[in-house]
């Protein structure tokens, strides 16, 4: 339907939040059957992770997908020194980290340079 001034009018209004605003969503998809297998990668960096959990959260609320959470420990070289950007995880303390094994996730969720490495490394 076309209003006077030529714009398109909203069929439907959209969905209300418990505070009366209009429910925005960064996740534009609908909920699918089988829930895929997901891994947060979160390191030592307290707001890299808090971003992760953010998106993880919203996984969770919206499309009941359950996730798991591997932390990453840092050689004591890489805790401070960036290592060369590439799929590789030779910079990880497998020894202090949680195990990243198969099965393979269907969808990994990391953010910063040392966990996004491991991420690679788990796309090959």
């Amino acid at each position: 339907m076309s209003n006077h001034s030529g714009s398109f009018r909203r069929s439907s209004r959209p969905q209300q939040n418990a505070r009366g605003g209009a429910e925005a969503s960064i996740l534009p998809f609908r909920s699918v059957i089988a829930s895929p297998r997901i891994w947060l990668l979160v390191g030592d960096k307290l707001g890299d992770n808090q971003q992760v959990e953010l998106i993880a959260n919203r996984l969770t609320e919206r499309l009941n997908w359950q996730v798991d959470v591997k932390q990453l420990r840092f050689k004591d070289a890489y805790r401070v020194g960036k290592p060369e950007f590439r799929s590789d995880h030779s910079h990880v303390d497998w020894d202090e980290s949680d195990a990243v094994v198969q099965p393979w996730p269907d969808l990994v969720i990391t953010v910063g340079r040392r966990p996004s490495m491991v991420a690679l490394w788990i796309k090959e």
